[in-house]
């Protein structure tokens, strides 16, 4: 088996991914397959699961 380490803020390209890991503020907060985070989240895209998770992050120097 081979693995293809892939890094983007494009939550549709996420999509395509066998299992993806969502980072906010520097801490992994998910890590699973985009199906299932959709499912557990109960969002309807990515996109939806990285706003969610992503709520609350704050940038450094705010």
């Amino acid at each position: 088996g081979k693995t293809i380490f892939v890094t983007t803020h494009y939550m549709d390209e996420a999509e395509y991914c066998g299992r993806v890991s969502i980072m906010v503020d520097g801490v992994i907060v998910a890590l699973d397959t985009p199906r299932e985070l959709k499912r557990i989240m109960h969002a309807p895209s990515m996109d939806n699961v990285f706003y969610q998770l992503a709520r609350g992050a704050t940038r450094k120097g705010d």
